[in-house]
């Protein structure tokens, strides 16, 4: 990609979100654009949050924080 081209940022906050994090991570990642990163701030989630972002991270290297 063109190093003109500019980067979108996806920040995605969440919380105990396990529910709907994949949909909104697959929504993201099947954009048709590509210069992206994908930051994802979680808030202390308690239920299976964590485990399913740690599957994208593996699979697709953004932030989590």
């Amino acid at each position: 990609m063109n190093s003109k081209t500019p980067i979108v940022s996806f920040v995605i906050p969440t919380h105990n979100r396990a529910n709907v994090i994949r949909d909104c991570l697959e929504s993201v990642v099947n954009q048709t654009y590509r210069n992206i990163e994908i930051v994802v701030v979680n808030d202390n989630s308690t239920d299976h949050t964590l485990k399913i972002l740690e599957e994208y991270q593996n699979k697709y290297n953004f932030s989590v924080f």
